[in-house]
């Protein structure tokens, strides 16, 4: 896949989140035609990943931060004011195990090659 203007800024925005959230490390990272799939890691105090983290900001703040960040630009720059650019939710699920994590892993790095047996 090759990113266009919005898929190049939504990257970029994406791989800003631990600039704006301290406890907040990436993973996997895949823009999409239509949507993206992201795994974040969200660490307690001492570094390790939290499974449903209670303290810091909550995945909705640091989602929305995201979204709302991408939308205000592009609607500056790419011409998107007024129109919707995002789906009002998204889709969550805590990774509980090791071979969980790495079946989400997976999934996100050949979401890409599956694009067209899916659309």
């Amino acid at each position: 896949m090759f990113l266009n203007v919005l898929g190049d800024m939504v990257s970029r925005y994406w791989q800003a989140i631990p600039g704006h959230f301290k406890n907040v490390k990436l993973d996997e990272f895949v823009v999409m035609p239509y949507h993206i799939h992201g795994l974040l890691i969200i660490e307690d105090s001492s570094g390790e990943a939290c499974l449903a983290p209670t303290k810091g900001p909550a995945l909705g703040a640091i989602v929305g931060a995201f979204k709302s960040s991408v939308t205000r630009v592009a609607g500056k720059t790419c011409g998107f004011t007024g129109r919707q650019l995002w789906q009002r939710n998204y889709y969550e699920h805590v990774a509980r195990n090791e071979m969980d994590l790495d079946d989400t892993r997976r999934y996100i790095v050949d979401s890409p090659a599956r694009w067209g047996f899916n659309s």
